[in-house]
């Protein structure tokens, strides 16, 4: 069980590495794909999801690819009137299906939108700024050991 989920994460974690590494598409899809999975356990906990598919969950779903289609372009005004559009949608589910979900349903239906989605485009957003991090830590690794060897060979010169 414990060697089942050592791997597992190992597979995880070098599936992020190249996914945040490669950037672009691959990432955008990737986490995207990954909001998208995420916003439906989000559903199915929150009872947003019943048996089947409903109305809410589909709209649930659009929030979610509307929100990373504002991402293409690139200029926060767009993301917020995504959400915003989100809301709306969400409320108009709401009002014009009215005894079919309840106020309970719909709130953890534009929370997984925020939550999941949200959040996990910031991976995105800023993947720039991660693989820059990374590549600065590569580097100060590659110059301590650098550093480290050189003294380790000056020392053995100078014992010869």
């Amino acid at each position: 069980m414990f060697k089942t989920r050592l791997l597992s994460g190992i597979v995880l974690v070098l599936v992020a590495l190249l996914t945040i590494c490669s950037g672009g598409t691959v990432l955008y899809m990737t986490v995207l794909c990954l909001s998208l999975i995420g916003a439906g356990e989000l559903f199915r906990v929150m009872k947003v999801r019943e048996d089947k598919w409903n109305l809410l969950e589909i709209t649930g779903y659009a929030g979610v690819v509307i929100f990373y289609l504002s991402l293409l372009l690139h200029d926060p005004m767009y993301q917020m009137l995504a959400l915003i559009l989100d809301l709306v949608l969400l409320m108009a589910v709401y009002v014009f299906t009215y005894p079919k979900y309840n106020a309970n349903q719909v709130m953890p239906a534009f929370f997984a939108i925020v939550y999941v989605g949200v959040m996990l485009s910031y991976v995105y957003q800023h993947y720039t700024d991660i693989v820059l991090h990374m590549h600065n830590t590569c580097s100060y690794l590659q110059t301590c050991i650098k550093k480290y060897l050189y003294e380790y060979n000056k020392l053995d010169i100078n014992k010869k």
